[in-house]
């Protein structure tokens, strides 16, 4: 009882009940002080009808108050957005993007055919089924090739540029120094310019840009190995950011051999909001072993649909066996007996149905690129002649047919150095909430937030009082107990 009564600063002897503070001192005194002036006019006006005015004027106006307090929490707990959109220019020159470039022929048919018949010397009695069969059994051992092995396997760099057919800015690119190769087997052999990101654009226009022309050699495609049911004929052509490459061709572009292809280039930017707003971005997601810098939303969807296979079925199929180690350097069991199959396919009906789900959100910051592209036939017929000479010169035996069936150009080029900046904002934050709730006070009942701590002031003092009370009629009985 001491201890409570010290903790709530009461005093130790019982004060006359005349010297007691009472409720309505309390109420009294806040009211003659009180900020809020309405409140103040009710307690000051002597006269009944003005004092009636304003208890009316102060219940309407604090009801209005209280009936907006909802919408003002609704603005808050939307989580809306606001974008916005600015152009930043460089003056002096902009990073050229990194540049990935495919056939899209990922093994050349006469490589195949030579591994196969070095693995499986039954090779001239094998049906069209059990040779593709033994192809998807070839990409498996794949897995285990050496960088040597894998990197023979797919497209050579001799083969798959014309020589002395590569400029940036009007100067002839380096190989290797200005190249990257990444290979793989399912992809074959991809060639990155500008992996580093080293080098500058700086000066718009095509001349300044990257032209290069590329010999796809399509009498040497491989129809065994098809990455969707139409098999493609050209060079896969990816933008991207710097520092790595793409593990796939789902964002590449697709040329064709016999055309020139044009793409002017514009740098862009957006910068999404975490949850809790609509956003809700990543900053890259660890569980794919994927960093920041280049998740995709189609590679996480990619990698967490063939875990889902896996944790469906225990298994995968090659091409996700393949894609799975290639993106994310994770090893799943690949698929061998008819049991395995069959769950696969049921795998895919879910699949195709929408019951796989997978959460993939955008990045929070992204830097993209955009282009406008447009074709020509290439080469012209004086431009055709002079190439076959160079090209036979260095001992290419290239024909007039045989150079518009297989030989494609490309131009990636600034067409100006602006970045586009897009950056998404709260639209409603909690300095707007207390802004307008305070707004709203000082409106409709000329009060503030400092008022409200009067009215806590108040609250507090009042459930002192009583609780003084309580005390003090407690020690009056046990005195009168102890007497008795």
């Amino acid at each position: 009882m001491e201890m409570t009564r010290r903790l709530l600063c009461l005093p130790n002897k019982t004060l006359p009940s005349n010297d007691r503070p009472k409720i309505k001192d309390i109420a009294t005194e806040y009211l003659e002080n009180s900020t809020t002036h309405g409140i103040g006019n009710i307690y000051k006006t002597t006269r009944i009808f003005p004092r009636i005015f304003w208890i009316i004027a102060f219940v309407v106006f604090l009801s209005i108050f209280l009936s907006g307090i909802p919408k003002l929490i609704s603005n808050l707990t939307a989580n809306e957005h606001i974008t916005r959109i600015h152009d930043e220019t460089q003056e002096n020159g902009i990073e050229f993007p990194a540049v990935t470039l495919c056939n899209a022929n990922a093994v050349r048919f006469h490589k195949m055919d030579t591994l196969l018949k070095q693995f499986f010397p039954d090779i001239s009695n094998w049906t069209h089924e059990t040779y593709r069969e033994k192809i998807q059994d070839l990409l498996l051992m794949s897995v285990d090739f050496n960088s040597t092995l894998l990197s023979w396997f797919g497209e050579q760099p001799e083969d798959f540029f014309a020589a002395d057919t590569c400029l940036f800015s009007g100067e002839k690119c380096r190989y290797p120094e200005d190249f990257f190769m990444v290979s793989s087997s399912f992809r074959g052999n991809c060639f990155t310019f500008n992996f580093n990101g080293s080098l500058l654009q700086r000066k718009t226009g095509v001349e300044y840009g990257l032209t290069l022309i590329m010999d796809i050699s399509q009498a040497d495609y491989n129809i065994y190995i098809q990455d969707s049911a139409v098999s493609s004929v050209g060079a896969f052509v990816t933008m991207h950011n710097s520092g790595y490459t793409p593990p796939s061709n789902d964002e590449a572009l697709l040329v064709a051999p016999n055309q020139i292809s044009r793409m002017a280039i514009r740098k862009k930017s957006i910068q999404r909001l975490k949850y809790p707003y609509r956003d809700n971005c990543t900053d890259g997601n660890a569980d794919f072993n994927m960093k920041g810098r280049n998740y995709t939303v189609s590679t996480c969807t990619h990698l967490c649909n063939i875990e889902e296979m896996h944790k469906y079925c225990k298994v995968v199929d090659t091409q996700a066996l393949l894609t799975a180690l290639y993106s994310s350097g994770r090893r799943y069991k690949s698929a061998t007996t008819e049991d395995d199959f069959e769950c696969l396919k049921r795998f895919e009906s879910l699949f195709k149905n929408g019951k796989v789900k997978c959460s993939c959100p955008n990045p929070c910051y992204e830097e993209f690129f955009t282009n406008s592209i447009s074709t020509a036939s290439w080469p012209s017929e004086p431009e055709l002649k002079q190439k076959i000479i160079e090209l036979r010169r260095r001992n290419r035996n290239v024909t007039e047919k045989s150079f518009k069936e297989n030989f494609l150009a490309i131009q990636i080029y600034y067409e100006n150095f602006n970045i586009e900046r897009t950056v998404h904002i709260p639209a409603y934050s909690i300095d707007d909430f207390f802004s307008d709730l305070g707004g709203s006070l000082g409106l409709w009942i000329g009060s503030s937030f400092l008022s409200l701590l009067e009215i806590g002031a108040m609250l507090v003092e009042m459930i002192r009082v009583k609780i003084n009370s309580y005390f003090n009629f407690k020690t009056n009985a046990n005195s009168v107990t102890s007497m008795t």
